[in-house]
């Protein structure tokens, strides 16, 4: 079976997949993230006011997620307003993801740069409420919108198909009980 799916590449779009490349798409990851950050920081600021006092080693280590965690955000956030700046001056971000038995072929119809990798280079595929966000390595993402793909039942096949081809790293989207 193929499966095509062209799409144009929304603003919310590329920020989820430059949030996702960034930070991981597991809440409880973020949130882990989150309070190392706060508690580094917070050491940080009691050993400059003389609160306490850190090892070198402690504070240096201290310094580096108190310094990187805001400058992974402020780069994230700098990559989303160029997209955002491109995309409201007339950039298309038209993309075309074709899925078949061997694995996916991704293009940008904008530049006409494509690529195709089979299933086998797929290190994780999860699907979240509005994408599936397919990654290729620890540093490449791609997503894919579902209203992209047309219909639910579209959705559902595709989902199939990952199911099967990789099983192993698919990650569907988990349903809540409390809904």
């Amino acid at each position: 079976m193929r499966m095509v799916f062209n799409f144009k590449m929304s603003l919310e779009d590329y920020h989820q997949m430059m949030v996702s490349r960034t930070f991981g798409n597991s809440w409880i990851r973020r949130i882990i993230l989150l309070v190392v950050w706060l508690v580094f920081t917070g050491l940080i600021v009691l050993d400059l006011t003389g609160v306490i006092e850190l090892t070198r080693i402690v504070h240096v280590c201290a310094l580096l997620v108190a310094v990187s965690f805001p400058a992974a955000v402020i780069t994230m956030e700098i990559n989303v307003s160029k997209y955002k700046d491109a995309y409201l001056s007339g950039f298309k971000a038209e993309r075309q993801i074709v899925a078949d038995e061997e694995g996916l072929t991704f293009c940008n119809r904008s530049t006409g740069e494509s690529g195709s990798n089979p299933w086998g280079e797929v290190t994780k595929l999860e699907e979240l409420k509005d994408v599936f966000v397919i990654q290729l390595n620890r540093r490449e993402a791609v997503i894919l919108p579902k209203r992209g793909m047309g219909n639910t039942k579209k959705v559902d096949q595709f989902r199939e198909m990952v199911k099967e081809k990789i099983p192993e790293r698919f990650y569907p989207l988990k349903r809540s009980v409390f809904r």
